[in-house]
């Protein structure tokens, strides 16, 4: 497989009415540690895998292992993506110049709070907006 998705957590700070992570929040499933995530890295790596995206849940806000994941996908030569609703962005800002970090996808549910608040929840969309200005 050249590309793979990693669900790296299923914690998350919003409850998406669109969302089927939402559903663990009830009962979260466990989670790989840094060294179980950094062992699949270089185990994918080693099958030819080039290209690794992960999500969750919010994987900015709950897994504080961003940057040592990165370096392993870096070490092994894989190219990462992030996927994020971006409502918080000093996660995002201590990983952006990791050289395996190659995009982060902003989630928005729409073009105008109305739209997207109606989904993530109210003044998301601010907060969303205001991130992506930074990043």
């Amino acid at each position: 497989m050249r590309s793979v998705t990693l669900y790296a957590t299923g914690k998350c700070n919003l409850r998406c009415a669109h969302c089927a992570v939402g559903l663990d929040q009830n009962d979260p499933r466990p989670e790989l540690t840094t060294d179980g995530l950094q062992t699949v890295l270089r185990r994918l790596a080693a099958g030819g895998t080039e290209f690794v995206t992960i999500l969750g849940g919010e994987v900015t806000a709950f897994r504080r292992d961003l940057g040592p994941i990165l370096d392993a996908a870096s070490d092994a030569g894989v190219g990462f993506s992030i996927n994020t609703n971006l409502l918080a962005y000093g996660p995002v800002r201590a990983i952006i110049a990791k050289p395996a970090l190659r995009s982060v996808v902003v989630s928005l549910d729409g073009a105008r709070a109305e739209t997207h608040d109606a989904m993530r929840g109210r003044g998301t969309f601010d907060r969303t907006v205001r991130n992506l200005r930074s990043l």
